[in-house]
């Protein structure tokens, strides 16, 4: 649970940080940026849609596949079953 909350906080915020760095590295060609002239609301959709794109990730990878699958058990849980 608390990896599936990191990744979400990750992909919320990696636009907003791939957007400050280009504009930490651009910021000789424009002297006069301010923090207002950042697209926040872009940014945003951007932010929203990559934490559901990764949901989606998610639970199609995580999903348990093995409903209706022949179940062969490992020597261990053999041993243990005998009496």
């Amino acid at each position: 649970m608390i990896r599936v909350v990191f990744i979400n906080i990750v992909l919320l915020s990696l636009p907003f940080a791939l957007y400050y760095a280009y504009v930490y590295k651009t910021r000789q060609e424009r002297p006069d940026w301010k923090f207002t002239d950042t697209p926040f609301l872009w940014l945003s959709v951007a932010s929203v849609a990559l934490m559901f794109a990764g949901l989606i990730a998610l639970v199609t990878i995580e999903t348990n596949t093995t409903e209706g699958k022949v179940h062969w058990p490992t020597p261990a849980e053999r041993k243990a079953q005998q009496p």
